[in-house]
């Protein structure tokens, strides 16, 4: 059990290192998944949670102002990785505090935690680069590429902050729909079922374009 979430901390840990490539985009993401923990803190009426929970929220948010749209300073790695650890604490807490299913934890972090698992082993098949080092097949940086040379968006800084909310859209549907089911193991399952099959057309569509742009 220790050794499990020995494992769970360090995953969530380095995915959110992972997907901290456009503006805001890791802020927005925790943000989400702050928000879920919160709502079934409020339901099930547990203050210490909801009080945790939304002290770390007001300290990402008071971030995020001066890390999106334009990006006045970052968070570095060392953010990134704090994020990934804060969260990943409060996870391992919440099945203890509030009564929920166990994908709903799972679900609220399937974005950082699947693109994490898949670049290691899609790096482990390969043998291309480290699975230390960021590369440009991560979901945001393809999606970044699509938007980047749109004439709509006329500055860089724009077409990153634009590609960071398009990223998330994703992810912000699966965690609504967990804390809509947050006890129900089924609908979490098939929440989570259905995002990995939506991620893998978005992500081979993306793929696609960007071979045929070349």
């Amino acid at each position: 059990m220790r050794e499990l979430i020995l494992v769970s901390i360090i995953l969530l840990t380095q995915a959110f290192n992972i997907i901290d490539g456009l503006n805001g985009l890791c802020i927005l993401n925790a943000v989400l998944i702050l928000l879920s923990i919160s709502y079934v803190s409020y339901i099930h009426e547990n203050a210490y949670l909801l009080n945790t929970s939304i002290l770390i929220l007001c300290s990402f948010l008071g971030v995020f102002f001066f890390n999106f749209p334009k990006p006045l300073i970052f968070i570095g790695d060392g953010g990134a990785y704090f994020t990934g650890f804060l969260l990943a604490s409060l996870l391992i807490i919440l099945p203890e505090k509030v009564k929920v299913s166990p994908f709903f934890s799972l679900a609220i972090v399937i974005y950082p935690v699947y693109e994490t698992l898949r670049s290691f082993f899609r790096r482990l098949i390969t043998k291309k680069g480290s699975f230390m080092h960021p590369d440009s097949l991560h979901f945001h940086s393809l999606v970044f590429k699509y938007f980047n040379n749109k004439k709509f968006l006329k500055q860089k800084w724009i077409a990153n902050s634009f590609s960071s909310v398009i990223s998330l859209l994703l992810p912000f549907f699966m965690t609504l729909w967990a804390c809509l089911n947050y006890n129900d193991r089924n609908n979490l399952i098939l929440g989570i079922l259905l995002f990995l099959f939506l991620y893998e057309i978005l992500m081979y569509n993306l793929k696609k374009f960007n071979l045929n742009k070349r």
